[in-house]
């Protein structure tokens, strides 16, 4: 009986010291630390007029590498500008430069910063390149016939070439003339003769830059 007890109690034994064995592996349990997150700076929507450099910066956390980002620049457009260092790390800035010429209508760019350590993660930032407008003062006016002359600016705004305007009037007999034209400024010259009926005359200042531009001065 003695041995029969003593036989079973060590096939008991074997019994545990197999499955642990097994179990433990002889390693150590892994525990992921915190996931990498990355911020861009300035966050909101940035107003880049075309041609124009701005600032932009990527604070990456939880990186325990310390490798940085690299950043790229999108667009629906063919041009969408350019971004250089196109890498940097944590806390350095890069210089995001808008198009070189202004866009028919405004363009909206993402920039973004990927994690190098991490290509998942990213963040990132809008810019605005505004297309050219243009405005007129006055923008509305009486004159009589024979009266004085009427001085008319305009600006071109966000024209990176600063070309300016030109002026045209109508209709283009009968309504006066523009007399001392400048690429933002004009004189509009009345009829000394009174018409028959009320006159409207329109000037129009069109962007030399984008002919497109050009709002109505009645």
């Amino acid at each position: 009986m003695q041995r029969s007890v003593s036989l079973a109690l060590s096939l008991l034994g074997l019994a545990f010291v197999v499955p642990l064995a097994g179990c433990g592996g002889g390693g150590q349990p892994v525990i992921a630390g915190p996931a990498i997150s990355v911020s861009v700076e300035p966050a909101g929507v940035s107003i880049v007029p075309a041609g124009s450099p701005t600032t932009f910066t990527a604070t990456v956390a939880n990186d325990t590498g310390n490798k940085g980002v690299t950043w790229t620049v999108s667009c629906s457009a063919s041009q969408c500008g350019q971004i250089s260092p196109t890498a940097t790390l944590s806390g350095m800035p890069t210089t995001y430069t808008a198009p070189a010429s202004a866009p028919a209508s405004d363009l909206t760019v993402t920039v973004r910063a990927t994690s190098a350590a991490d290509t998942s993660r990213s963040g990132s930032a809008t810019v605005t390149v505004p297309a050219i407008t243009v405005s007129i003062d006055p923008t509305s006016v009486t004159v009589q016939a024979g009266g004085m002359g009427v001085p008319f600016s305009a600006n071109a705004n966000n024209d990176p070439s600063g070309q300016g305007v030109t002026w045209t009037i109508s209709p283009a007999s009968g309504a006066g003339t523009l007399i001392d034209q400048l690429p933002n400024s004009v004189t509009y010259k009345p009829p000394v003769t009174r018409p028959a009926t009320h006159l409207t005359v329109t000037i129009t200042a069109t962007s030399i830059a984008d002919p497109s531009s050009q709002p109505p001065q009645p």
